[in-house]
């Protein structure tokens, strides 16, 4: 069994058995292909968030920091040499705060996709071209 699929198991029967109101997780996305990520994953999660459980997820995967459609998303800024880390609530409306993004990027853009203009060029190799 491929270290994925074990990684998997262990996390659908974490999540599966829960009875907590409250469920932590460090980077589930390690060794886990993005697929299995949507489609298996996160239905999981979801359900859970349903039953009133509040998860906390360290995660570098847009499947679940995107699709996963939050109440909130906090990054931890380490580029302030005066304290530990920043914290950045409201990802979608700050776009201040990175020198190196453009106007259009959001820091769920940024990091979690890598920038919009990674996001563009990965949409366009994936992307089906149609016959003429």
């Amino acid at each position: 069994m491929s270290l994925g699929t074990k990684t998997s198991y262990g996390l659908r029967q974490k999540i599966s058995n829960n009875r907590s109101s409250f469920l932590f997780l460090d980077q589930p996305e390690d060794g886990i292909d993005s697929f299995t990520i949507y489609k298996v994953l996160n239905p999981l999660i979801k359900n859970k968030m349903s039953e009133e459980c509040q998860i906390f997820m360290v995660t570098h995967n847009a499947n679940f920091g995107i699709n996963l459609d939050t109440n909130s998303v906090t990054i931890a800024d380490f580029s302030n040499s005066n304290k530990p880390y920043d914290q950045i609530f409201d990802l979608m409306e700050k776009r201040q705060f990175l020198e190196l993004q453009s106007e259009f990027d959001s820091p769920v853009a940024i990091f979690l996709e890598g920038s919009t203009e990674s996001l563009k060029k990965r949409m366009k190799k994936l992307t089906i071209k149609e016959n003429k």
